[in-house]
């Protein structure tokens, strides 16, 4: 292990136990049920951006533009990040309490630039969208103009998902983000793009192609591989990008193999039945799926999945299993999958989609939510399992007459009655969250998205449509195994 690899690991105690493909002895991290705080630092930072215009949204993917996303990299040390945004209002707002919009247009994706850490209310959070540049004397007219930040070309609209920066073998670095491409009618995913953008060496804060809202060109390219229609027992497509894990360095990953895993979903009759899949890759090949293998099912003598040394077909991949073998079902359209500090790995996600129901073009939801966890077992750490039971970290159960700790206001007082509120999307941000060191926990930043169901509250209240963010504890078991 270099130097620099060792003195960065060593913030985390962990140095000694982290050479390349080994694992720590006999200790275990386990999240806490209880001690679940409401960030609102970072739930601030959404309501009231440094750049006026931008209203809300969900689908809030944090990608570091550095690629260290490693658990704790920046709860102290700066750094810029790329957020996402799904549909997304920009527009202007009346001085109301709750606060509504007066004049707004739907762009179907946006996209943020977060310069600061963890820790304290340093940086900014700058939101992006085509059209007119926040220096032109037209401003006032942005509303009228804002566009998506990536263009649909076939009558579909995109929605982001994750992403990685990687090593693209040219001396350089890249940002490789996976799109939805999405038929906005029936809610069916029909395929997954593929964009790149060269980040280094240009500045994200001067020449990052986002920071121009009306320039930047994305190299797009569909990549028919992957994705796939459905087939057999699954009832919708099968799809890529809804997680990414880099464990390509140690820069990145506490235990790292060389490879840049994703994953992908698909269900089967309904959001409690979404089953996950993954793939691996090396860096260079992230933006061609023709390139990845993905997990079959296959496992070694001690039953730890073995990936294909030769490229495959998302048709063979095989859905993820816990430790009896069962198909973990009852995951969400965006998750996020990150590495724990002795090697192991862990995925966070909102249970059945928000506990969706599924009907064509409809979705119900159910309160309470709950925000759940697992941790993969065994004696060799894999990205594909085994995986732990869940463990239901925090439950999300907004009433119509909202939570003012939240943000969230009082939906009959404002007249909409019908309506309920929608949690989903949670997506941890890990190199925003405090390290465990010592006998102190650990702080894991996660964010879940809020939209309402039955009329239009979302449409008219500024306030519904927006990400929240909490900390969630977990701590480290000595003697024990993950």
């Amino acid at each position: 292990m270099n130097m620099r690899v060792c003195v960065l690991v060593s913030l985390f105690s962990m140095c000694a136990a982290f050479a390349a493909g080994s694992t720590a002895a006999a200790e275990a991290y386990r999240f806490r049920t209880t001690g679940v705080a409401i960030d609102a630092e970072w739930t601030q930072r959404f309501r009231f951006p440094a750049n006026p215009g931008w209203q809300g949204t969900d689908s809030t993917y944090s990608i570091p533009l550095s690629g260290f996303r490693r658990l704790g990299a920046n709860w102290t040390a700066p750094a810029w990040s790329l957020f996402s945004g799904g549909d997304t209002f920009v527009g202007w707002l009346n001085n109301d309490t709750p606060r509504t919009r007066w004049a707004y247009v739907f762009a179907p994706n946006t996209l943020s630039l977060f310069n600061g850490q963890g820790s304290a209310a340093l940086g900014s959070q700058y939101f992006k969208w085509k059209g007119l540049p926040f220096s032109d004397s037209n401003f006032l007219f942005q509303d009228r103009e804002a566009v998506a930040m990536v263009r649909g070309r076939d009558g579909y609209v995109r929605w982001p998902a994750d992403g990685s920066v990687v090593n693209h073998g040219l001396g350089g670095t890249w940002l490789v983000q996976f799109w939805s491409v999405v038929d906005t009618a029936s809610l069916q995913v029909m395929g997954v793009d593929v964009a790149t953008w060269v980040t280094a060496p240009p500045n994200p804060s001067t020449t990052h192609p986002y920071n121009g809202a009306a320039g930047g060109t994305w190299n797009i390219t569909l990549a028919t591989n992957n994705w796939l229609a459905r087939s057999g027992s699954y009832t919708s497509n099968r799809y890529m990008g809804n997680a990414v894990l880099n464990l390509a360095t140690g820069l990145d990953a506490f235990v790292s193999d060389g490879f840049v895993y994703v994953y992908g979903v698909q269900e089967a009759g309904d959001a409690a039945k979404k089953r996950v899949f993954v793939a691996r890759t090396v860096p260079t090949a992230l933006h061609d799926p023709s390139r990845w293998s993905y997990w079959t099912g296959s496992t070694d003598a001690q039953g730890m999945p073995t990936f294909p040394t030769q490229a495959n077909s998302i048709a063979a991949a095989a859905p993820l299993v816990d430790t009896g073998g069962n198909i973990i079902q009852g995951l969400a359209a965006e998750f996020s999958v990150f590495q724990l500090p002795n090697g192991h790995f862990a995925m966070l996600y909102t249970e059945g989609d928000g506990q969706a129901t599924y009907t064509p073009g409809v979705a119900v939801p159910v309160s309470p939510v709950r925000v759940l966890v697992r941790t993969t077992k065994g004696s060799k750490p894999s990205p594909a399992g085994p995986w732990s039971a869940p463990t239901a970290i925090y439950t999300v159960d907004v009433p119509k007459t909202g939570n003012p700790d939240l943000g969230l206001p009082d939906l009959t007082a404002a007249g909409f009655t019908k309506d309920v509120y929608w949690t989903y999307g949670a997506k941890a941000h890990p190199q925003y969250s405090k390290p465990q060191l010592n006998a102190v926990d650990g702080e894991l930043l996660v964010s879940f998205n809020i939209n309402s169901w039955g009329g239009l509250s979302a449409f008219n209240l500024a306030d519904v449509y927006r990400p929240r963010f909490i900390r969630v504890k977990f701590y480290k078991v000595a003697n024990q195994e993950q």
